[in-house]
């Protein structure tokens, strides 16, 4: 039987999370000095930089770490756009279809911190700020979109993954790793939830 786009696209969506998650966690396995709490995630992909924003760190990247880093994240931005599309096709509301396009752009910026680690200065803070801020905007307009059509729980929960995406992912980044696993962990839920839910074809899933 023919699935259709959707159920590809749901399928990128739980994968979106377990290749990056793997990405990241893979990098820290073959760095022995990384810290949580001393380094951003992005130090993995080198931090020869000098923008001031950015204080001096020792260097825990290793060409494995490099590579196993930015091209995961590139996969999982491409991953991440399929399972936007898919999703924005899916609702048809006009403020869930924002959201969706607010994921697009996260996973623009998901691909871009794999295509522009973190040497390339500005190129990379774009990029990181775009995968926050853009997927927890995303959230929170999907989750107004549920509880309108009358899905409250589901509505409420995406709201709670989206304050805690922005609060660790936009605000407590500064405070290194820990928050951007956090932050990361808490947009997985929401797109394994959902690409789960376009595989099945669930109806609550066109609003």
């Amino acid at each position: 039987m023919k699935q259709g786009f959707p159920f590809f696209a749901g399928i990128c969506g739980i994968f979106t999370p377990i290749i990056a998650l793997s990405s990241i966690f893979l990098s820290v396995l073959y760095s022995p000095n990384f810290s949580w709490t001393e380094n951003w995630i992005s130090d993995l992909g080198g931090t020869h930089i000098s923008l001031p924003i950015f204080p001096f760190r020792p260097d825990v990247s290793t060409p494995t770490t490099i590579a196993i880093l930015t091209n995961g994240m590139m996969l999982a931005g491409i991953l991440a756009f399929i399972f936007a599309i898919g999703l924005w096709k899916s609702i048809k509301i006009l403020s869930g279809r924002v959201g969706s396009l607010m994921l697009m752009v996260s996973a623009i910026g998901i691909f871009g911190t794999g295509l522009f680690p973190e040497p390339t200065g500005m190129p990379h803070i774009t990029a990181t700020f775009l995968l926050f801020m853009a997927g927890s905007i995303g959230l929170l307009y999907i989750s107004a979109t549920l509880m309108d059509s009358g899905q409250k729980s589901l509505g409420f929960l995406v709201l709670l993954l989206g304050i805690v995406a922005l609060l660790f992912g936009g605000i407590l980044i500064v405070f290194r790793a820990i928050p951007e696993l956090i932050a990361s962990i808490a947009s997985s839920i929401f797109t394994i939830i959902f690409g789960v839910k376009m595989i099945k074809r669930s109806p609550k899933l066109i609003l």
